[in-house]
């Protein structure tokens, strides 16, 4: 069940929309950051130590650095899922105009339309889908 989705979620007025892309990329600049300096904390325990396995056990895996790669992790999963949800939002685009060119089209077989109509169906629930999934991730 589907509560509301966007069918073009950039289709805001300019004044709400540039806020939230600066936070979009704020977050994601963070996130970026956080995970640049997890690996460059990495690279630094294995050069520093004798056994790489053994300086990471001893030196980097700590409560604090399971939370940092949690959070990573987590947000990872959340980008990949809003990636995912917006390229089945194009395609239910994309079978939208379709079925709208059919309707207007006078002379168009029943087959195609039946079966343009079945297509959107499948892409809406690809989108109701993956809609679902990302409202939980969030």
């Amino acid at each position: 069940e589907i509560m509301s989705s966007w069918l073009d979620p950039y289709s805001r007025p300019l004044g709400e929309l540039v806020p939230m892309l600066i936070c979009d990329f704020v977050w994601l600049g963070s996130l970026l950051y956080i995970m640049i300096g997890e690996l460059r904390e990495i690279v630094h325990v294995i050069r520093t130590g004798d056994k790489w396995y053994l300086a990471l056990f001893k030196d980097y895996f700590a409560f604090w650095n399971v939370v940092d790669w949690t959070s990573i992790l987590i947000a990872l999963i959340m980008v990949i899922f809003f990636a995912i949800l917006s390229l089945e939002t194009v395609n239910l685009q994309n079978n939208f105009t379709a079925l709208i060119e059919l309707q207007t089209d006078t002379g168009v077989d029943h087959d195609a339309y039946v079966a343009q109509v079945i297509e959107f169906y499948t892409t809406l629930d690809a989108v109701i889908y993956n809609e679902k999934n990302f409202r939980i991730s969030l």
